[in-house]
């Protein structure tokens, strides 16, 4: 039975802990090293207008020829940039679904839902980005629960993402339509304390979660990346 790789890794839009450019190549070279089948990121920023000449485009350059199908949900619009969440596919995207979960201007937030069709399922693959404040998030949250009952319950799903969520006693409710959740410390990155990023399955077969630590994803984001294994059940 194949074992699949799910990553999800908030980018900080291409800009290390302690810099004030954006370096989307690093990023790549580190993710070209691993054997990822499913890259869900993010932060990362559609496009950036630099100069009247330079254009920076981080989904096209992380995807290239590693991960050729991909989609992205464009969230946070400024006058000369947008950045949202990507999930990019070793695997044709059949269908993809990009929510607004913003509950203010001050954080635009959403939830990208792709479906990949994959070894007779058709595999729901999620990423999001949530609110800092708790009571926002927890509007968020409830805004997804109710998403998620529109999907086919007997369909596998994982979401993964940026969850900004030190506890874990208001994801319980996602247990009610039968998601499982692991997560473990990963920021920040150069000491990681707070398991802000998560992944919430169902109908899957979860190894045990990973968090690349150390060198050189200590230095690329204030997060570290989220590594889920997993097969089909």
């Amino acid at each position: 039975m194949k074992t699949y790789q799910a990553l999800s890794y908030n980018i900080h839009k291409g800009v290390p802990p302690f810099g004030l450019k954006s370096d989307i190549s690093k990023i790549k070279q580190a993710l070209k090293t691993l054997p990822i089948d499913f890259l869900c990121v993010q932060e990362i920023v559609g496009e950036k207008i630099k100069s009247s000449t330079k254009i920076e485009r981080q989904l096209e350059e992380l995807a290239d020829k590693y991960w050729t199908h991909h989609s992205y949900g464009k969230n946070a619009v400024f006058p000369n940039r947008h950045h949202g969440n990507a999930i990019l596919s070793s695997y044709p995207i059949s269908e993809s679904t990009n929510i607004n979960l913003s509950q203010h201007p001050l954080e635009q937030r959403g939830f990208l839902h792709t479906v990949i069709p994959i070894e007779e399922n058709n595999f729901h693959l999620c990423t999001t980005h949530l609110d800092l404040l708790p009571i926002t998030r927890n509007q968020q949250y409830l805004a997804i629960l109710e998403y998620l009952k529109t999907l086919p319950e007997e369909d596998p799903l994982l979401i993964v993402g940026d969850f900004n969520e030190v506890f874990d006693e208001d994801l319980e409710i996602f247990k009610t339509i039968g998601l499982r959740e692991q997560r473990k410390p990963s920021f920040p990155s150069f000491f990681p304390t707070f398991p802000l990023d998560r992944c919430l399955f169902r109908h899957l077969n979860i190894q045990q979660i990973q968090i690349l630590e150390g060198r050189p994803w200590s230095q690329l984001s204030d997060h570290l990346p989220l590594v889920v294994p997993f097969q089909f059940s």
